[in-house]
Parts: structure tokens; C-alpha cells; sequence
């Protein structure tokens, strides 16, 4: 059973240049000493912080003709814990159109032990982890 933990939101859309910007700003609660799988397309960012949740900013741009045919393009956001496991997954935007640009911030409680990431048609950096991290 999946428990959806997704408490994402503060989704902003706008204009910059001649891209469709959304950012959505986000959390997802991590067990004690557990685990975080980020899975994504495009460049990750992660920093070890001081606190209990992860945190993310997801921000997305695309070439489209109109706000609606950007809203059209962009994926979904998805945080899921499989309690079992003691494992918070960060499904991000790979439902998005191809032509959208993914960046992902995420900030990772120090005590998170493993970090797995997997990106598709992007780099990573990760800074400040006490855990391992891996790719």
C-alpha cells in the first residue's frame, strides 16, 4: 500500500522571456534514519540542512503559445512513502512533454542515511550530506 505524502503546492506560473515558468515549492515528510529516492528528468540539486522534512522547489520551463498549452506540457509531482521500507520516494515531472527544462532543489534532513538519485537528461550536485549518496 502506498501512502501518498505530497504536500506540495504554492504551484506559480508566469512569464520569463519567451519561456512559461513554473515553480512549484513542496515537502514530504522522511522516517527517522530512513531513506529518500529522488527520481526525475532533468538536474538535481541536493543539500544536506538541519531539519526534519524534505524540502523541494521543482521549477519547469518550456517554450508553448499559451498559458494553457504550458500547463498542458508540464508533469506532476509525486511523493510517496512505502512504509515497509522506511523509503520516502520524490517522483518528479516525468509526465512532463519532453521540451520541458527540469531543475530540482531538494533539501535533505542530515540524519537520512541513503540518498538514491536517478535522472534522466540532467547532471547532479549534492552538498552537505552527512548520509551516503548515490546515483
Amino acid at each position: 500500500m502506498l501512502a501518498a505524502i505530497l504536500l506540495a503546492q504554492d504551484a506559480q506560473l508566469g512569464r520569463s522571456g519567451e519561456y512559461w515558468v513554473r515553480t512549484v515549492d513542496g515537502t514530504a515528510g522522511v522516517p527517522a534514519q530512513g531513506r529518500l529516492q529522488i527520481l526525475t528528468r532533468g538536474h538535481i540539486v541536493l543539500r544536506g540542512y538541519k531539519g526534519n522534512e524534505v524540502t523541494y522547489r521543482l521549477t519547469e520551463r518550456v517554450k508553448a503559445r499559451s498559458e494553457a498549452d504550458a500547463r498542458r506540457m508540464f508533469g506532476s509531482v509525486q511523493a510517496v512513502t512505502r512504509p515497509p521500507s522506511e523509503v520516502t520516494s520524490l517522483v518528479v515531472s516525468l509526465t512532463s512533454a519532453p521540451n520541458v527544462i527540469i531543475e530540482l532543489e531538494v533539501n535533505v534532513p542530515r540524519r537520512v542515511t541513503i540518498t538514491n538519485l536517478t535522472t534522466r537528461l540532467g547532471d547532479i550536485e549534492a552538498y552537505d550530506l552527512e548520509g551516503r549518496c548515490s546515483s
